[in-house]
């Protein structure tokens, strides 16, 4: 046997003993120091000459991941998996933005604010999309912009349709939505509820004077932010899934804790909360770029903001928000995975819409499904060949590639100029771990 590629261990809050997690089975466990430093580090060993009081820990941790029979090639299993997941034809990964218009006037955002709606020859050749797709098992569907909730009619027509081609092909459907959350009432959220646009994400950039600033209404001097947590409260109501969201640099960083009392005294406790790291998209972003923060000091700020949460009693300080394995790091990493423009214009990442240059093509000369892979344009092979186990890009011998999976591409192809994004959780680990393992033994960390 040997111990595993994947064991990273940190000391415990608990005088000599230390926690050992494992990034490829995403176990966690308590262990002494002196076993720490063993599974820390490159050993093979006979299980026979384990001694009698220790073979219900070997068994521990040979389930957990920890340890490894000799032949168990990790690295190859971990490379399967996200090949497999990679090249799949069972899942349909779909964004779609009826419009980038948008009644925000953000100034960190990317988009041009085009005012064309999608029209409905754009609209009948997603449905014909998605029924190329045979055998298709699941469908997921985010709603992006601009601002979706300016084209509420669109996204309630095409919803109809996918539900009923859904029973038709027999696969799942399911749906989510990143919207503003401005223009939210009983009337509209009833409308989400019946596209079965369940899950919601909205962004609160701080407390109301630094949001309204940060968020403000393009055509009129309103703030933003109370109307928001309306919405919120609304969405709750209803029994929608709400992931709040704060994009922080180094001008509201700082004024987080502000935000989640406030949160807390609206009674918006079981709202998941995460902090969203402002950067550089595109160049008119670019131009204030010595606000942004690091990935080094999000994860420290992330950890400082977690053990806040968890004071305040809110369940996304509760529930760690803890790394786990992952196939790949994103949909765009997939093969069968599209965001689509009013136009009609497909891309790999939100983060490219409206750009025609990083444009697949359109909707309408899109390979079929089954020759995805054999005819793919440049922009698509650019992400098709992307890969976190390419010996070059050092992602191939770090412990935290199961959690990670090389962080997002469209960082590492295009801000970082082909250097992969090492993520939070490589920063803030032993705090991370610290806190679970409280939260575990139902100890307030």
């Amino acid at each position: 046997m040997k111990t595993s590629l994947y064991n990273n261990c940190r000391p415990a809050e608990v005088s000599g003993r230390a926690l050992a997690f494992n990034s490829f089975s995403g176990a966690l466990i308590e262990v002494s120091a002196e076993q720490a430093d063993f599974l820390a580090g490159r050993h093979s060993f006979d299980p026979s000459q384990v001694q009698e009081k220790d073979e219900n820990l070997l068994k521990d941790l040979y389930r957990n991941g920890f340890v490894v029979d000799d032949e168990v090639d990790e690295f190859a299993l971990l490379k399967t998996r996200h090949d497999r997941a990679k090249h799949s034809r069972h899942q349909l990964d779909i964004t779609i933005s009826p419009t980038l218009d948008c009644n925000f006037g953000c100034f960190y955002c990317y988009q041009g604010r085009m005012k064309e709606r999608m029209s409905q020859q754009v609209q009948d050749e997603i449905i014909d999309f998605i029924a190329q797709h045979e055998g298709l098992e699941e469908l997921k569907l985010s709603w992006f912009g601009g601002e979706p909730l300016l084209c509420l009619d669109i996204i309630e027509a095409m919803s109809e349709r996918i539900e009923e081609l859904s029973k038709k092909m027999g696969f799942t459907y399911s749906a989510q939505m990143t919207t503003n959350g401005y223009d939210l009432d009983k009337e509209r959220v009833a409308i989400l509820r019946k596209c079965h646009v369940d899950n919601l994400q909205i962004t609160l950039d701080g407390p109301p004077d630094l949001h309204d600033k940060r968020r403000n209404l393009v055509t009129r001097s309103n703030g933003t932010f109370w109307p928001i947590i309306e919405g919120i409260k609304l969405l709750n109501k209803a029994g929608s899934t709400v992931i709040i969201r704060s994009n922080v640099d180094k001008t509201n960083i700082d004024r987080v804790e502000e935000l989640i009392d406030i949160l807390a005294d609206e009674g918006l406790h079981q709202n998941s909360f995460y902090l969203g790291q402002v950067k550089p998209y595109s160049e008119q972003v670019k131009r204030v770029s010595k606000v942004f923060l690091s990935k080094a000091e999000m994860g420290e700020h992330d950890a400082r903001v977690q053990k806040y949460l968890a004071r305040k009693n809110f369940k996304a300080g509760a529930d760690v928000h803890f790394p786990e394995p992952k196939n790949t790091y994103c949909s765009a990493n997939r093969t069968h995975a599209y965001v689509i423009d009013h136009d009609g214009e497909t891309y790999k990442c939100w983060a490219e819409i409206g750009d025609h240059s990083l444009s697949l093509g359109q909707l309408r000369d899109l390979p079929p499904p089954e020759l995805a892979e054999e005819k793919m344009s440049p922009c698509a092979q650019r992400w098709h060949d992307w890969s976190p186990f390419d010996e070059e890009k050092g992602c191939a011998t770090c412990k935290m590639l199961p959690i990670c999976m090389g962080g997002c591409a469209f960082s590492g192809m295009t801000i970082l100029n082909n250097v992969p994004e090492c993520i939070k959780f490589k920063f803030n680990l032993e705090e991370t771990l610290v806190k679970k393992a409280a939260q575990l033994r139902r100890v307030p960390a």
